[in-house]
């Protein structure tokens, strides 16, 4: 349409390493990130990899327990399939994670987030946790309360009416209108 896109402000929910973004930029589409919602310790590891100025470090004056607080407060290196905190335990990747969070902009547990304390954002991006959908997780579904990982899009829903993005981009996923093999 010759029309220019104006600058997208992105919050990217399930992040993991930042895959939306990454076609935004491929696309050359105008954009910020404003902040993520992450709390795969690996999947935060790689975001911040690929999308931060390493150089910047959040975690000085800090002590481990201090920034492990922190983190577990919003849920960070929580695994939602053994319900156990991965946290680390070694300074260098206790630093490295949080680095990683605070780089990232990261509020952690979506379950956790108050939409007062986002950011403003006009593009939101949400690639759910899928494998209760998939055959791989026996197909538990996506229930609203059902208590399944893949339940989890349904805290996008009360993000987006209170913030109301302009645009949406959910990720495609095999089997969330059906349960096809």
């Amino acid at each position: 349409t010759g029309k220019e896109f104006s600058k997208l402000r992105v919050l990217e929910a399930f992040s993991g390493i930042g895959s939306q973004r990454i076609a935004l930029q491929r696309q050359n589409i105008p954009h910020e990130s404003v902040g993520i919602m992450e709390v795969d310790r690996y999947g935060l590891l790689a975001y911040d990899a690929i999308h931060n100025d390493q150089s910047i470090d959040y975690s000085v004056g800090k002590t481990d327990k201090e920034m492990t607080d922190e983190m577990e407060a919003i849920n960070i290196a929580y695994n939602f399939s053994t319900y156990e905190n991965e946290m680390p335990n070694s300074h260098k990747d206790i630093v490295d994670l949080y680095n990683a969070t605070k780089r990232s902009h990261n509020f952690g547990d979506i379950t956790k987030v108050t939409e007062d304390k986002l950011p403003n954002f006009n593009f939101f991006t949400y690639s759910f946790p899928c494998k209760n959908i998939s055959l791989a997780g026996n197909r538990k579904g996506f229930e609203k309360d059902s208590g399944t990982q893949s339940s989890l899009v349904w805290e996008c829903e009360r993000i987006i009416r209170e913030k109301r993005p302009k645009y949406l981009m959910m990720e495609n996923v095999k089997n969330i209108c059906g349960n096809e093999n």
